[in-house]
């Protein structure tokens, strides 16, 4: 059964909180892959996530970021035990910027994003605009 949770505007504190609970149980980044979405006025790049519960484990994450910027890695290699976070940015009212994913732990990966949607062993469950 697939079960698919657009957020929308008054549920979506509660949702990422959730969504964050979720990604703290997901610890390993396996690998992650950068695109150029759409090649307009404003460039569109995208970044994709897969991140595994552990290494003895086959349940994935694979988390989307859409439209983001100011990438930040410390580090080019896969396999970085890592604890991401998503935080709300909306409030900031900084253009097509509205939430803030990072490693919480040692910095290991950050970017701004404009939307994020995260897909339980290739299941999409939340999709947050």
């Amino acid at each position: 059964m697939k079960i698919l949770i657009t957020i929308q505007e008054n549920t979506k504190m509660n949702s990422i909180l959730h969504i964050n609970k979720l990604l703290s149980e997901y610890r390993t980044i396996l690998e992650y892959s950068i695109l150029l979405r759409d090649f307009s006025e404003r460039d569109i790049w995208d970044i994709t996530l897969v991140i595994q519960k552990n290494k003895n484990s086959n349940d994935r994450i694979t988390l989307l970021l859409r439209d983001f910027t100011n990438l930040q890695i410390q580090s080019p290699n896969a396999n970085l035990a890592q604890m991401i976070q998503i935080d709300d940015e909306r409030e900031s009212q900084l253009e097509n910027i509205h939430y803030y994913v990072s490693d919480i732990e040692d910095g290991g990966i950050s970017c701004y994003c404009r939307e994020v949607s995260v897909c339980l062993n290739g299941e999409k469950l939340f999709e947050i605009l």
